[in-house]
């Protein structure tokens, strides 16, 4: 997660942690050319947790349901049905995230937002396992979209089955990094060190602009794995295979030249396309699970391009429309209107009716209509971490270096 700090220096942002455990979390800071990081260690208490979530499991490739599988907050679980789907008790209020897991799958993570005890989550999608290779002590070369991983003569003493696992986009796992390869078994010890080469230009990154991440499915952690560059690929060594699902995130400090470049022109066209190209196999089935689809609608129009427009979009699935009215700032503009209410009714009270009837008055005409409650009253939703700010974020935003990018004129309904 980013986030920016106010004037003040202090800063806050919302992470998902795993109940009961003591997280440890990494929290970097950076200003032009400083930089610093230090780990903090979180508990999450489970009070009142009396909350259900309901929600379904897919096949990640076949899109189709998976029964049988286990869906655990902590050590609350539950297993679908036929239909994939399951419900989860005595989860707390908040934001939590969803762990599910089944025999030859990966692990997998949804994210869901309990309101009021209640919640409907986000499809978790499951990846079967890819079929096993067999390996000896002749070893052996494979590859895949964007990867390669070599095992050196004598690196395996006998024949052993390798699961090697192109990994599909899942949305709730794919903050940790777009997904490229996963290894299994977990466990296996190799007496000579196996390379593994990744290549993040499928992704439209560039080697210097990159790391690998790996996260363990079933405890979802990560950690970042040491590489070297070679050829514009980044390289790594193995001597034992942990469980662990390669992914390419880019860099903290060096996203298409990092904080100090931010909101500055690409220096080609080919930078733009590969940045755009990115963020399109990795923003839009992110955003899409995490905001909704209207947040991955607008940023699909946006990456499309073309001539500027005007137009107005309307914005009106339920879950963005609830984040618009849950904003603080939609809730800082309303008490605004409030006040400026109150201090009219003091100044010019309007005639009365009797209870029967009572008055009804609109704001827009209120006092007047040259001078209406709340005409003066912007809402500027500027936090990019929730739909009503990073769908915004692109109006008037184009990567300037890209020819026929679209920019949009709009605001939001008051």
């Amino acid at each position: 997660m980013t986030t920016f700090a106010d004037e003040s220096g202090a800063f806050s942002t919302e992470v998902v942690l795993r109940p009961g455990v003591r997280n440890t979390l990494k929290v970097s800071a950076w200003s032009g050319t400083r930089r610093v990081s230090t780990e903090v260690k979180v508990r999450q208490h489970l009070s009142q947790a009396t909350g259900r979530v309901t929600g379904r499991v897919l096949d990640a490739v076949a899109n189709t349901p998976v029964g049988g599988a286990t869906v655990a907050y902590g050590k609350r679980s539950a297993v679908t049905d036929a239909d994939g789907r399951y419900t989860l008790t005595g989860v707390p209020e908040g934001r939590i995230a969803i762990g599910g897991r089944l025999r030859g799958y990966l692990g997998g993570l949804t994210v869901s937002t309990v309101d009021g005890g209640e919640a409907v989550a986000p499809d978790l999608l499951l990846q079967r396992l890819a079929a096993p290779v067999r390996v000896g002590p002749n070893g052996g070369d494979f590859s895949g979209p964007g990867w390669r991983v070599q095992i050196p003569r004598g690196a395996l003493r006998r024949n052993v089955d390798l699961h090697l696992t192109q990994l599909a986009f899942t949305g709730g796992k794919d903050g940790f990094g777009a997904p490229i390869v996963d290894l299994s078994p977990d466990g296996l010890h190799f007496s000579r060190p196996i390379t593994v080469t990744l290549d993040p230009r499928v992704l439209g990154l560039r080697a210097d602009d990159a790391q690998v991440t790996g996260l363990n499915p079933d405890t979802l952690t990560s950690t970042t794995i040491k590489t070297k560059t070679v050829g514009g690929k980044l390289v790594l060594s193995l001597t034992e295979l942990d469980g662990l699902e390669l992914r390419i995130a880019p860099g903290p400090w060096n996203m298409w030249g990092g904080m100090d470049a931010y909101c500055t022109p690409f220096a080609s066209a080919s930078e733009a396309d590969s940045a755009v190209s990115y963020l399109r196999k990795v923003l839009l089935p992110f955003l899409d699970q995490f905001m909704g689809a209207s947040s991955r609608r607008l940023w699909s129009m946006y990456l499309d391009g073309g001539p500027d427009s005007t137009s107005r979009e309307t914005v009106s699935d339920a879950q963005a429309m609830k984040q618009f009215a849950e904003s603080p700032f939609t809730r800082n503009a309303a008490r605004t209107v409030v006040d400026q209410v109150v201090i009219a009714l003091g100044t010019e009270r309007p005639a009365l009716s009797a209870p029967q009837t009572p008055t009804a008055l609109q704001l827009e005409q209120f006092p007047d209509s040259a001078n209406p409650i709340g005409h003066d009253v912007d809402i500027n939703f500027s936090d990019p971490f929730n739909v009503p700010g990073t769908s915004p974020v692109a109006w008037g935003t184009s990567p300037s270096a890209r020819p026929g990018s679209r920019t949009f004129a709009t605001s939001p309904d008051r």
